[in-house]
């Protein structure tokens, strides 16, 4: 449940928002200025990528998950969503999954997925969205997961040389088309989506999570994070982000 403290703003989020609305309104505005109420009974799926704000001028209760569906890159598949979409299918009320969620057994973590998964079928389908997974050379994918298992700062483009198995020029330009970044760019993006996964678990300090990363110091790691994310490390641990 929220109220009219809840309120703020998502720069480019690396996973996906997933809600249903219990009872209540609230708003968000999209970064083209269009304003989506969030209405009862109704499923709303915010994809990764997306900026918003987010507002709540009385009270709304709500049901929501974060989800990412990965492809080899460990991008979110859906991000291929233009913007937020929504569904009003009575039969898919979550309400009864409130007795599941604070239930760690398999079973019950398997009937909270596939029932989520249904309402994501429902939701692309009636939006005519369609999740589509990009090919790689294996230059491309070797690199990728090397950097994936090497996330620091001082990982060089000749340290994911030598796991490519190919020229510089080579991987330059495939990377590149395939990705639509250099190496640096992606090496810096998934630092930045594994020190905001850290950030929401609380479980380590800010100096802790620039440290792991391999940043000059704390002070730098601060500005890149604010830079990507529009809040300081501090800020966005201690706002209220939906």
């Amino acid at each position: 449940q929220v109220d009219n403290t809840w309120n703020g703003t998502v720069i480019s989020p690396s996973y996906s928002r997933l809600y249903y609305i219990t009872g209540g309104f609230a708003s968000i505005t999209l970064i083209n200025g269009k304003t989506i109420t969030l209405e009862p009974l109704r499923w709303y799926l915010l994809p990764s990528g997306c900026s918003f704000s987010f507002e709540c001028k009385e009270q709304m209760e709500h049901i929501y998950f974060h989800l990412k569906i990965s492809s080899l890159d460990e991008a979110d598949l859906l991000r291929n969503c233009p913007s937020p979409i929504s569904l009003d299918d009575p039969s898919l009320n979550p309400e009864f999954l409130t007795d599941y969620l604070d239930v760690s057994d398999t079973l019950s973590c398997m009937y909270v997925h596939q029932f989520i998964e249904r309402v994501l079928f429902s939701l692309l389908s009636k939006n005519k969205i369609h999740l589509e997974t990009r090919d790689f050379s294996p230059c491309v994918k070797r690199a990728i997961k090397y950097i994936n298992r090497n996330l620091t700062l001082n990982l060089s483009n000749e340290d994911v040389l030598k796991e490519a198995l190919v020229s510089k020029s080579t991987l330059t330009k495939r990377f590149r088309e395939e990705m639509g970044m250099s190496l640096h760019e992606y090496l810096f993006d998934k630092i930045m989506f594994e020190a905001e996964q850290l950030l929401r678990q609380n479980e380590l300090s800010i100096g802790e999570i620039s440290e792991k990363f391999k940043f000059y110091d704390q002070f730098y790691f601060s500005r890149c994070f604010k830079a990507r994310f529009g809040l300081s490390p501090t800020e966005y641990r201690k706002t209220n982000i939906i």
